[in-house]
């Protein structure tokens, strides 16, 4: 599964939480189906993290998803949490973050059993601080 996203992230308390707003679209083989699919997310989610000076920064991001199945627009939910390592020379403004994430689909009308799916990822990131005082 790969995911394309776009989001907003407001930070509080000097960045130590954060409150971020994703919206993203994930491209996934099925197999049972054998074609390729396309779901939609929104997956607000708090952001918890350790900054060490200003190069390294560990978080933890607990979440829940709104998913909405591309080829019939079934909505379902999932729960989970992403644990993130973060790389740079000046982490206000920029960064390469290594993520592991755990997401579980909530049984309900469109899912019959869960299944906790994990993996990992590797994302670039670049703050624009449209408040920034003058």
């Amino acid at each position: 599964m790969n995911n394309i996203s776009i989001s907003t992230k407001f930070s509080f308390l000097d960045g130590i939480l954060a409150v971020k707003i994703p919206v993203a679209f994930s491209l996934y083989n099925d197999t049972y189906a054998d074609k390729l699919r396309v779901n939609y997310m929104i997956g607000p989610r708090f952001i918890v993290s350790l900054h060490i000076k200003q190069y390294v920064e560990f978080n933890i991001s607990p979440f829940i998803e709104m998913n909405i199945r591309g080829d019939n627009a079934n909505i379902y939910w999932a729960t989970g949490g992403n644990f993130g390592l973060a790389l740079s020379s000046n982490l206000k403004r920029w960064a390469i973050r290594l993520e592991a994430f755990v997401n579980y689909p909530i049984p309900g009308k469109y899912v019959s059993k869960g299944q906790l799916i994990y993996g990992w990822g590797i994302s670039a990131n670049f703050n624009i601080d449209m408040f920034k005082a003058k």
